[in-house]
């Protein structure tokens, strides 16, 4: 690994002192060092103590609403449909819309306080991806173990406590490495508008507008620093527990105790769903004492939606900046699950890989996508390519992290009798441990497909200036707030759409594969 390291960081000097130099935007790892030392340790320092404050208050806020929902939805199985829902729409929700109308509603913090903005935003940011760790953890425990409970009369809460918590935590444990890094993103973005003046994210605001690229960097170079050494924290629990033989050992190659939902029942769940974000929407803009100016009910929204005073229907409107949306969250998805799939397979097969280049795709999830995207669109331009790389950045780190822990945690019996039979490593994977994972191949994919929608939406507002991100972000910056309400809407409808069709393409397979 040190080896490896050492070769990249070889190579990013020659090329930031030689091909890339002209571009101005890639500065050489001796420039960075050189800049760290001129504005002092302690610049960084105190700039980095109040994001990592904020991002340890998010990280416990969203993962501890996260397993409190998650268990409810194992102990009330008609709920667990609509729990997934709400979890998808907190999910969906693009951050640099919600980000402005979190602000204002909880307001600035005191000096030297850190943001309550930047701190939701981080909850909400790791919320989802928690949640579908945790369920899947949930729901990997052994029938065997079960069924010996209800023989013995246990109650579903017995159930839950000798054997679903303890099979859920190596998947639990994937979910708050996974969680780590996506975190510190959260508190950044929320940092962009949450009021503060010291912090990551105004700091890196603060460079970027005086085109100071140096410093830039280091900044982007510290918040790779705490999302590393947070996922380093988490990886090494993950090790211990596994080490001292905790929770279930593989991973489980049985569908959830859920059953076949008939159609109806899907309706029903989605439409609860939405009775309960109509009612909470309602109610929060009441009980906040929202400004109507700031805030819009969901009756509101749906007039703006259907009104077509001035000619144009305003639903039909913003169709086009979605569909190019959709458009981008596809490239996004594709090629970030693709590079998941292929690179967790290349680290089951040649496990020293897996040690020398996963640091690399750590410190590329940890690097705020804002802080390089400047630096994307220099190299590569403003068109699909960019879209699709910033999209593949959010997805493929959690997706390689659930695939690849999957992977490796196959039940050992059925590797055992394929190698009898003489396969390979190669022949393997394909036959055993591919089938074995569909479960968890899934679970990243129903969070992929929403990071990627996060992503595209990230770089329309960054890069492109085409699509419902823009739209966003040119509503904030002229204070239309019936189109802010209304994009955020159609986004999250659609990310509903999209995750239910990720739902259904797994439930076929399930039954292809008789998983």
């Amino acid at each position: 690994m040190p080896a490896v390291l050492l070769g990249a960081l070889a190579l990013w000097w020659l090329l930031a002192a030689t091909v890339l130099r002209p571009l101005g935007t890639i500065p050489t790892p001796g420039d960075i060092v050189v800049r760290i030392a001129d504005d002092g340790l302690n610049f960084y320092w105190v700039n980095l103590k109040v994001t990592a404050m904020e991002a340890g208050q998010g990280y416990l806020l969203g993962v501890g609403l996260a397993v409190a929902v998650s268990v409810l939805a194992l102990l009330v199985p008609r709920l667990r449909g609509i729990v997934m829902q709400v979890a998808v729409i907190t999910y969906s929700l693009p951050i640099i819309a919600v980000g402005p109308v979190i602000y204002l509603m909880v307001g600035a913090p005191s000096s030297g306080d850190p943001s309550a903005t930047a701190v939701l935003l981080s909850a909400l940011a790791i919320f989802f991806t928690t949640v579908v760790g945790t369920l899947l953890g949930l729901d990997a425990a052994d029938r065997r173990s079960l069924d010996l409970v209800d023989v013995y009369g246990g109650s579903r809460w017995t159930r839950l406590v000798k054997v679903q918590l303890i099979a859920a935590v190596p998947s639990f444990l994937t979910a708050l490495k996974v969680a780590a890094p996506i975190s510190v993103l959260g508190a950044i973005l929320g940092e962009y508008v949450g009021g503060v003046d010291r912090g990551l994210g105004p700091a890196l605001l603060n460079a970027q507008q005086s085109s100071d690229v140096s410093r830039t960097w280091a900044l982007a170079l510290a918040a790779a620093v705490l999302a590393g050494a947070w996922f380093a924290v988490m990886a090494l629990l993950a090790r211990l527990v596994t080490t001292l033989g905790w929770g279930s050992a593989e991973v489980s190659t049985a569908a959830p105790e859920r059953g076949r939902r008939s159609p109806t029942a899907v309706a029903v769940e989605v439409v609860v769903s939405l009775v309960v974000i109509v009612v909470v929407w309602t109610l929060g803009l009441r009980l906040l004492g929202i400004s109507p100016f700031v805030g819009r009910t969901p009756a509101q929204v749906v007039s703006y939606l259907a009104d077509n005073t001035d000619g144009t229907n305003h639903l039909v409107a913003l169709l086009p900046d979605l569909w190019r949306t959709l458009l981008d969250t596809a490239t996004g998805f594709v090629l970030g699950l693709v590079a998941a799939v292929l690179v967790a397979s290349l680290f089951l097969v040649a496990p020293t890989l897996e040690r020398a280049l996963m640091p690399l795709a750590l410190f590329f999830q940890s690097v705020p996508l804002v802080a390089i995207a400047p630096v994307l669109i220099i190299v590569i331009g403003r068109g699909q390519l960019t879209v699709a790389v910033m999209g593949a950045i959010i997805v493929f780190f959690p997706a390689l992290v659930n695939i690849g822990s999957a992977l490796k945690n196959v039940p050992p019996a059925l590797v055992d009798l394929v190698r009898t039979y003489g396969a390979g490593r190669t022949r393997e994977l394909v036959t055993v441990r591919v089938p074995a994972c569909l479960p968890a191949i899934f679970a990243a994919v129903r969070i992929a497909i929403l990071g990627a929608l996060s992503g595209a939406l990230l770089a329309e507002w960054l890069a492109t200036g085409v699509g419902i991100g823009n739209t966003v972000i040119t509503a904030v910056g002229s204070a239309d707030t019936d189109v802010v309400w209304a994009s955020v809407t159609v986004v999250t409808v659609s990310a509903l759409v999209l995750y239910g069709l990720a739902s259904l393409l797994e439930g076929a397979a399930r039954r292809r594969w008789g998983v």
